[in-house]
Formats: structure tokens, C-alpha cells, sequence
């Protein structure tokens, strides 16, 4: 990745196991592995602490959802997550229409 790039992309891991050692030691493997990455702002680690999480005891097996309700759901999943990749496409085509208008 040039200088150029570096200045223009954040790389952000966001660590979202509910076990806090699995996810220190993660942020601790990134950070040998990615040490200059990290101090520099190119990327950053995220981890939520367990308190902000809402309690998975009591959880239905299907939130809530009826058994009937479970393919439109998996629909609009499908649906945003066409869209956001169709949404990435358009980003990267404008930061390149952009570079050329430099």
C-alpha cells in the first residue's frame, strides 16, 4: 500500500467475543503482527466490554421471530447485503473519479 493509500484508508478490527482473555490475547497477536499499522492510525482495535452486552441468558432460539417470519428475515438479509456490497463498488469507482479529478 502506498503513503497516498495509507492516508486515505482506516483499517478497524473489532473484536466482539464475549470472552475477554480470547479477545486480549487477539488484540495482542494484531498488535506484534501489526505494531507500526496500529501506532501509526492506519488500523485500530475495538473491543466492547462484556457489561455492554445484553444478557444471553433466557434467549429463544429464534429472538423472538415466528418460524414463519424466519425466510423473510434471512431476505432482507440477503437484500442488505447486496446492497452494501453494491454500495462498496460505488465507493471505490467514486475514489478513483476523484484521484482523476486531482
Amino acid at each position: 500500500m502506498t503513503q497516498s493509500e495509507r492516508s486515505e484508508v482506516k483499517v478497524v478490527v473489532f473484536l466482539a467475543d464475549l470472552d475477554p482473555t480470547y479477545n486480549n490475547r487477539t488484540a495482542e497477536a494484531i498488535l506484534r503482527q501489526y505494531e507500526a499499522e496500529v501506532h501509526s492510525g492506519l488500523l485500530t482495535i475495538l473491543r466492547v466490554l462484556p457489561e455492554y452486552y445484553p444478557p444471553l441468558v433466557g434467549l429463544r432460539r429464534n429472538f423472538g421471530d415466528s418460524v414463519s417470519n424466519r425466510p423473510s428475515s434471512f431476505l432482507f438479509l440477503l437484500q442488505f447485503t447486496c446492497i452494501l456490497r453494491a454500495r462498496q463498488k460505488c465507493d471505490n469507482l467514486l475514489l478513483v473519479t476523484l484521484r482523476k479529478m486531482r
